[in-house]
């Protein structure tokens, strides 16, 4: 090919990975070395087993992401002891991993993974509406001598009950994990977990409800300061029910570090401006972005802003001969370097 080498980013950038494999793999040394950049990252989920075995073998020294089903862990992986010299540069992987299917052979890939990879992200896999004991998942990928620095679950059934519960002393301190995205049970289990992960930056947590015959003492995380990490600095929490104590204690504990805050809450108690002023955005010094969203049932006419209670103010609207009154709603306008709400 006579093209220039800086002409061909503009016509791979076009192609899939795959495509590039198949079609522009091993022509020339030239050529080689210009798709490198496109391929280097690769998936091949949708691949069957004779494409992996023709064209992958010549590539597997380069992947450093790859992403695969579950059904193709033992094509790509023949052997647990050859994986370090079949995939020397391999820092991530994205799998979609479907439960009970060899469960404990995936066990044992994932005992060696742990050790070898930064970047683990799971598509989670199950039946609508079964109950899953996936709690085997996190506890290996979350002990203490896994070097793993990201770890995502993710699930792909929208319905599925999976959730992962922890109990106390079960984990030990990682002082390797530093990005997390997770769906946890109770908000216990958020509690326990956090204890555990000295050296977190990022935290996306799912709670899906609240555990109201589990007696856990929250407070006691006050006593965990050497453990909790300094460089917590993004916070998501996705929580259908989560108490507002509850969740200022767990602030509390990350006021000096956290940047970035999303809530998306399903919760009891009564939130108002001035709260949110005096517990949150007065606390945490270092906030720059934080978006919110609160669900509350309220039975009274409520000042969003005081809390307290007042009289309705109405308007009345005439329109096609009816009158209607539509009720008037004050509210204040956080200030921080950027604000989002819904109430």
């Amino acid at each position: 090919m006579s093209l220039p080498n800086e002409l061909f980013d503009y016509f791979l950038i076009y192609l899939s990975p795959c495509d590039i494999v198949q079609s522009l793999n091993d022509i020339n040394q030239r050529l080689n070395f210009l798709i490198y950049p496109f391929i280097h990252k690769i998936d091949v989920s949708t691949k069957k087993k004779s494409w992996i075995n023709k064209y992958l073998s010549s590539i597997c020294s380069l992947i450093t992401t790859i992403k695969f089903n579950h059904s193709q862990l033992q094509i790509l992986f023949p052997t647990l002891t050859t994986i370090d010299n079949q995939y020397p540069s391999l820092k991530s992987i994205i799998w979609n991993y479907q439960f009970g299917n060899n469960d404990y052979l995936c066990l044992s890939y994932l005992n060696i993974f742990r050790t070898r990879i930064l970047s683990l992200s799971f598509n989670l896999i199950a039946n609508d509406n079964d109950e899953i004991d996936n709690n085997y998942l996190a506890l290996l990928l979350l002990h203490h001598d896994s070097l793993i620095e990201e770890l995502i679950f993710k699930y792909k059934n929208t319905f599925a009950m999976m959730w992962f519960s922890l109990k106390p002393n079960t984990l030990k301190l990682n002082e390797h994990l530093k990005r997390l995205t997770i769906k946890l049970h109770h908000p216990h289990d958020l509690f326990l977990l956090i204890e555990n992960l000295s050296q977190l930056e990022y935290l996306n947590v799912e709670i899906c409800e609240i555990d109201k015959n589990i007696k856990y003492n929250y407070t006691s995380i006050r006593n965990k300061t050497t453990r909790l990490s300094p460089f917590l600095k993004e916070l998501i929490i996705d929580s259908l029910d989560f108490t507002c104590n509850h969740l200022l204690l767990f602030l509390e504990q990350f006021q000096q570090s956290i940047e970035l805050l999303t809530l998306n809450m399903s919760i009891d108690d009564q939130i108002n401006g001035e709260i949110l002023i005096s517990t949150i955005l007065s606390k945490i010094s270092k906030l720059k972005q934080f978006q919110f969203i609160f669900r509350m049932t309220i039975h009274e006419n409520i000042n969003i802003n005081t809390g307290k209670k007042q009289k309705r103010r109405c308007l009345d609207v005439t329109k096609e001969d009816k009158k209607f009154q539509i009720e008037l709603i004050e509210m204040q306008i956080l200030s921080v370097e950027e604000i989002s709400f819904f109430v």
